[in-house]
């Protein structure tokens, strides 16, 4: 006996995939997406890293009554290191606060602690890619007068988290694709 399964046909032109639907994507609303939930690992690294600095050059800094033909060197090591610790943590909270916003009026971007915002009359163009590595571009956006774009690794973003960027890119800008 033979199936209706085994008669059906795939819709659309045959040897060609098949492409998922199309995301509906409401463009009266701004679309927020926050990197910190894909940072958090590295941010928690250099929060580490930096509360150690921070203890060592305290340390120091107080051991410096104790030992007074070393003094300049103590204060000067000590100072350094909390320095250099209170240097990390500003570096992990700007991990933590990366994000970007797409709405009717442009993309507002904040990655570390550069914050910009780019209205659509400026978007030359922009793509999102699969990169194989981490640090390569995930989602880059060419800017008028700017040399350089504006990037998002793949690092910042996961797979799913680009998915959306695009649907998003699409539903306001899919004349500047590349």
């Amino acid at each position: 006996m033979i199936d209706s399964t085994d008669l059906a046909l795939p819709f659309g032109n045959r040897g060609q995939e098949m492409l998922p639907a199309a995301k509906y994507v409401d463009i009266t609303v701004a679309h927020p997406f926050w990197f910190g939930r894909k940072l958090w690992t590295a941010g928690l690294g250099l929060v580490l890293q930096g509360a150690a600095l921070i203890a060592a050059g305290v340390f120091l800094l107080t051991q410096m009554s104790s030992t007074p033909n070393l003094v300049v060197q103590i204060a000067l090591t000590g100072s350094l290191l909390t320095l250099g610790g209170v240097a990390m943590l500003y570096r992990a909270l700007g991990d933590f606060m990366a994000a970007m916003r797409i709405d009717r009026h442009g993309i507002r971007v904040h990655l570390g602690w550069q914050r910009m915002f780019i209205p659509w009359s400026c978007v030359e163009a922009w793509s999102v890619q699969e990169p194989q590595l981490e640090d390569l571009p995930a989602v880059t956006i060419k800017v008028q007068k700017k040399s350089q774009p504006v990037v998002i690794t793949a690092a910042q973003a996961d797979r799913v988290t680009r998915q959306d960027i695009q649907a998003v890119l699409r539903a306001f800008a899919v004349s500047k694709q590349h």
